[in-house]
Order: C-alpha cells, then structure tokens, then sequence
C-alpha cells in the first residue's frame, strides 16, 4: 500500500490546527483558563480569535477535512475512490448531525454544520485532484 504523502502532511497538520483550537479557544479547557484570567487583568486579545467561527465551525471543517485526507492517503485515488471516500465522509458528517438532533449523542443540531462538513470534503477532493493532475 502506498501512502500518498500530500494528503498525509495535509491531515497531520489539520489534526494539529484543530487540537491547538479545543486547548487554546474552547471554554474549559486549562489553557483556556488561564488565557481569561490574563485578559481579566488588561492584557488585550484579538476578538477574532474568540469568535464562534474559530471555536465552532473550523474546527468541524477540520474534521472532515481531515478524515477525508487521511482516506485519500491510503487510497489508490482513482477517480471512483475519491467520490466514495468523499461521500462516506458527507455521510458520516450528516449522519452525526442527526444524532445531535435526535439527542442521542451529546451536542448541537447546526444546518451549518453541514454545509462546513461538505466544504471541506470538496476542498480535499479539490486539491487531491489538482494533485493528481500535475
């Protein structure tokens, strides 16, 4: 089995984007903490870096993006592979989502979560392909 090299470094680095955002920007986390009780004495912060973009949504497109590279890695990438690996990982996604609304796992239902989930399958597609094509 060969691995492909591109869609490995491009889900370790997802992997490790995403776990710097859960220790650093989701609330309860030690880390997370310590960076209130700086701010509560002065120290400014970047409110981007707060937002719900970054805590919630990024962190899912990460996810998926990765998962969908790391499928990718250890494919043969023909075009059929590909669009089933893309589509487990949509199925995956959504089927998740639902489990949140039927409150059988813990979490939020989000209709954009969805769509966060979707994007980041065709954008490791995307850049699979443009691989594939040089």
């Amino acid at each position: 089995m060969k691995i492909h090299k591109k869609e490995a470094v491009l889900s370790i680095l997802a992997l490790s984007l995403g776990l710097l955002i859960y220790i650093f920007f989701r609330n309860g986390t030690y880390i997370h903490s310590l960076l209130k009780i700086r701010n509560s004495f002065g120290f400014s912060h970047l409110t981007f870096f707060g937002s719900d973009f970054i805590k919630y949504y990024l962190p899912d497109f990460l996810w998926a993006f990765l998962l969908t590279n790391a499928l990718m890695a250890i494919s043969n990438n023909t075009k059929k592979e590909v669009f089933i690996i893309g589509l487990i990982v949509i199925v995956l996604s959504i089927v998740w989502e639902l489990l949140q609304l039927f409150e059988v796992v813990s979490g939020t239902f989000d209709f954009l979560d969805c769509f966060i989930y979707i994007l980041a399958v065709i954008t490791a597609v995307a850049l699979t392909t443009e691989r594939k094509r040089k």
